[in-house]
């Protein structure tokens, strides 16, 4: 009996039935078989992903079909075992709050226990740099004579970093549960707006200019770049700054996690731009 295809992929990649439903969508069938892996149906896949999900998504959905086929790539099951799926780099850029923001959140009053919880890993992330998952799991037991120690969940590299100040804070009133990502998104979104982080911005998006206000381009992931960004602002090298965050190499650090405000460029350049 031929294997189904269907089946093979969510038994290998149970967490991804909604990439299963992308395909079929995009090939508009109610099925997909063995036999539908052309090379111009994977083109058409890998279209479909490019213009519906961000670029980091579709690179990772693409991924996980190129290493499901490569797998059966000498099964003679398809007609293209090994189709060329790429996507193509768009320029994108975020944003990050300042120190004084950071300080504005710290006294915000949470209105509800969504809100606290929302707050209280934000300000985890915008403390130490630490990734949702791993913020989330910061203890007392991970500080010892002052220094925050833990284990990045993501790439098993151990952290280690002064702990800040106020860590201690959001350590001792830990959230009541873990918020779905789309939750902190639109709360997060909701509390910096009652702080007044109203100032217009434009940003490219996945290759697209948006406008709109400051508060509407936060994000969970923004409390990491916050971290990383208000260290470079404090002239700590980016090799230093990778290191806290936990990044494999400093080029990720500069390339995606430090937003420089170009207006705030510091006294000492501001001599130039004055011609003193």
């Amino acid at each position: 009996m031929e294997m189904n295809f269907e089946k093979e992929f969510m038994r290998v990649n149970p967490a991804y039935p909604h990439l299963l439903r992308f395909m079929q969508t995009s090939l508009q069938k109610s099925e997909i078989s063995w036999k539908d892996i052309t090379k111009l149906n994977m083109e058409r896949v890998c279209s479909y992903l490019t213009e519906r999900v961000s670029p980091n998504s579709a690179r990772t959905y693409i991924a996980v079909i190129k290493a499901f086929l490569a797998r059966y790539s000498e099964e003679n099951l398809m007609p293209c075992a090994n189709p060329q799926m790429r996507v193509k780099a768009v320029p994108s850029q975020h944003i990050a709050l300042s120190y004084e923001e950071v300080m504005k959140l710290d006294a915000y009053q949470p209105k509800n226990d969504t809100e606290r919880d929302v707050k209280n890993i934000f300000m985890r992330g915008c403390l130490t740099g630490a990734r949702y998952s791993d913020a989330i799991a910061i203890g007392a037991g991970n500080i010892s004579n002052g220094v925050l120690t833990y284990v990045s969940k993501k790439t098993h590299t151990e952290v280690k970093q002064p702990a800040h100040a106020l860590l201690w804070k959001y350590i001792y009133e830990p959230p009541t549960k873990i918020r779905h990502s789309v939750v902190v998104n639109r709360t997060i979104k909701q509390i910096c707006q009652n702080i007044g982080m109203d100032e217009e911005v434009q940003l490219f998006v996945n290759g697209k200019l948006k406008k709109g206000h400051k508060y509407e381009f936060v994000t969970e992931h923004t409390s990491r770049r916050t971290y990383c960004t208000i260290l470079a602002e404090m002239n700590v090298p980016t090799e230093v700054i990778s290191k806290l965050a936990g990044h494999s190499n400093s080029n990720i650090t500069s390339n995606r996690y430090i937003c420089i405000d170009t207006k705030r460029v510091g006294e000492a350049a501001m001599r130039f731009f004055e011609a003193k």
